[in-house]
C-alpha cells in the first residue's frame, strides 16, 4: 500500500528541518528525498527570505566574507526565530566552523563566495552570478558567528582578498636625444568564476571559487592557472597546480561547469580563444576571450609599444606586459639583450610595481603609475 508524502507544515519541527535541508544545500552536500521537499518547500515560500539571509549570511561570515553585515543581520533578526530553528542554525554553523578549522587556511588573494548547490534544484534567480565582489580591508580579521546573543570567536587569520580589477600602467620611456616618452597600457584579467565581473562567469554553485582560475599568454601560447580554488581546476580530467597549457581539443573542468578549447586564432598581439561547455547547465553555450597581451619591442608591426632604438638593441618583440592574480607582471620574449628589473636581468615573469626601473637592452623605463581602469 502506497503513501503520499506529507507536505511540510508551519510547525517549529518542520521550519527546523527546512533550514536543515536548505543549509546542507547551501554547503553542498548531498540531500535525502525528504530534504529535497522540504527544501523545494523552503524556496517557494516567501516567508522564507530571512532565514535563507540568515543562512547565507553566516556562511560568508566563517569563511570570512562581509563580516560587519553579517554581524549586524544576525543581531538583528536572532530574536524573530523560534527557540528550535535558532538552536539548529546555531549547531549547523559551529558544525561548518569546527569542520573548516580542521583544514588548514590556504594563503591565496580570493575568498570563495557563498556556496550554492549544483543539484539545479533551486530558482533561476538562485542560480544567477553573483552581483558583486566580495572584499575585505586590513591586515587580519577574527571571523564572529553571533546566534541568539552568543558570540563565536574564530581566531585564525584569513587572507585579505584583492578586488576583481584591470590595469592601467603608465610607463615612461627614455629615448636618447629626445623628451622622455609616456605609455598608458591597460592590462586586463581573464578569469573564470562565479563573480559576475570575471571574463568567463559561471554559475554560483558549492564548488567554484568567486575567481577561480585565470588565462595568461606567454610567447604565443595559452596557459590556464588555478587561483588556489577550494575545488581545484582539472585540464584533460587531471587537477593542475600550476600554469599549465591548453590547446584546441583540450577540455577543462570547473566545478560542475566543463569546456572544450574549440578554436585558438592568433593575431599580432592577440589571441582570441573560444570554449564550448560541454557539461553543465549552459551545455552548448560558446564563449569567446581575447586575450591581448601588451608587447613593447622596435617593430612597429609586432608591438603595441613601438620605441625608437638607434642602437637596434631591442628586439622586434622584445618583452610583454599581463595581469596575474591581480598583479602586473613583465615577461621577457627569447630577446637578444635580455630584460631588467631593477637592474636585474629576469628569466621568469616577474611583478613590476609603481618605482620599478625596467630596462630592454639599452632602453631605460620606469613605472610611474599603476591604477584600476
Amino acid at each position: 500500500m502506497g503513501f503520499w508524502n506529507r507536505l511540510p507544515s508551519d510547525s517549529e519541527a518542520d521550519q527546523a528541518e527546512m533550514l536543515e535541508s536548505y543549509t546542507r544545500w547551501v554547503r553542498g552536500e548531498k540531500l535525502s528525498g525528504k530534504q529535497q521537499r522540504f527544501l523545494r518547500f523552503f524556496q517557494e515560500r516567501d516567508s522564507s527570505q530571512l532565514l535563507k539571509e540568515l543562512v547565507d549570511l553566516a556562511y560568508q561570515c566563517y569563511k570570512g566574507e562581509e563580516l560587519a553585515n553579517t554581524i549586524s543581520l544576525l543581531e538583528s533578526n536572532s530574536h524573530k526565530l523560534s527557540s528550535e530553528v535558532q538552536t539548529r542554525m546555531k549547531d549547523n554553523l559551529l558544525r561548518s566552523i569546527r569542520k573548516d578549522k580542521k583544514q588548514s587556511t590556504p594563503n591565496v588573494g580570493y575568498i570563495p563566495q557563498a556556496a550554492y548547490s549544483p543539484d539545479q534544484l533551486g530558482s533561476e534567480s538562485e542560480l544567477a552570478y553573483d552581483d558583486e565582489a566580495h572584499v575585505l580591508t586590513g591586515d587580519s580579521v577574527s571571523s564572529l558567528a553571533i546566534l541568539d546573543n552568543e558570540v563565536l570567536s574564530l581566531d585564525s587569520e584569513i587572507s585579505v582578498p584583492v578586488s576583481l580589477s584591470d590595469w592601467q600602467l603608465t610607463l615612461e620611456v627614455d629615448v636618447e636625444g629626445e623628451v622622455s616618452k609616456e605609455f598608458n597600457l591597460d592590462i586586463k584579467h581573464m578569469t573564470f568564476g562565479s563573480d559576475k565581473q570575471n571574463t568567463i562567469p559561471l554559475l554560483r554553485n558549492a564548488t567554484v571559487s568567486s575567481v577561480h582560475c585565470q588565462l595568461t599568454i606567454e610567447k604565443d601560447q595559452v596557459y590556464l592557472t588555478d587561483l588556489d580554488s577550494e575545488s581545484g581546476t582539472q585540464i584533460n580530467g587531471t587537477s593542475i597546480h600550476e600554469p599549465t597549457q591548453i590547446s584546441v581539443g583540450t577540455i577543462v573542468s570547473v566545478g560542475t561547469q566543463s569546456f572544450e578549447v574549440i578554436e585558438i586564432e592568433r593575431e599580432t598581439g592577440t589571441s582570441m580563444i573560444s570554449f564550448e561547455e560541454i557539461e553543465g547547465q549552459l551545455a552548448g553555450q560558446i564563449f569567446t576571450v581575447q586575450a591581448r597581451h601588451i608587447i613593447i619591442g622596435r617593430s612597429e608591426k609586432l608591438a603595441h609599444v613601438h620605441v625608437p632604438d638607434p642602437n637596434r638593441t631591442l628586439s622586434r618583440q622584445h618583452a610583454q606586459f599581463e595581469l596575474r592574480s591581480n598583479q602586473i607582471y613583465v615577461t621577457d620574449l627569447d630577446s637578444t639583450n635580455g630584460t631588467y628589473v631593477d637592474e636585474i636581468k629576469i628569466a621568469a615573469p616577474t611583478s613590476v610595481v609603481v618605482g620599478s626601473s625596467l630596462r630592454f637592452g639599452d632602453v631605460c623605463c620606469r613605472v610611474t603609475a599603476i591604477e584600476p581602469i
